[in-house]
């Protein structure tokens, strides 16, 4: 296990084990949606990184503080883009972002459906 994860995943049962409630925070792009801020903030920012990309598979995998324009930007030199369109709300937002607000635009109603798989 990577130090980042690491580190997240020990904060996540400290928090636990101690009854703190915890803000995952990736970019922050979207700390104006949704109900007020709560918790002890733990930035996920540093568990970014593509892990794996087949693009004869349109198959990607990513880390949660992943930027979606890293993302982006690998796909394009290869001729692909999302089949969805993530509204970014600045520069700094992250695949975790965009998962945990159910931002993936409109082409993601009519034709994507998207599956998270989610391991240590």
């Amino acid at each position: 296990m990577d130090s980042a994860l690491e580190r997240l995943s020990e904060a996540v049962r400290e928090a636990g084990r101690s009854g703190r409630a915890l803000r995952l925070r990736g970019g922050g792009t979207k700390d104006f949606y949704g109900q007020g801020l709560e918790g002890e903030v733990l930035d996920t920012g540093g568990h970014g990184g593509i892990v794996a990309y087949e693009p004869s598979e349109l198959v990607i995998t990513a880390r949660c503080g992943t930027r979606l324009a890293e993302i982006e930007a690998a796909m394009r030199e290869r001729g692909q883009m999302l089949a969805f369109e993530p509204p970014h709300f600045g520069g700094d937002a992250t695949l975790g972002g965009m998962v945990a607000a159910g931002f993936r635009g409109r082409a993601a109603r009519r034709q994507v459906r998207c599956a998270i798989s989610c391991w240590a």
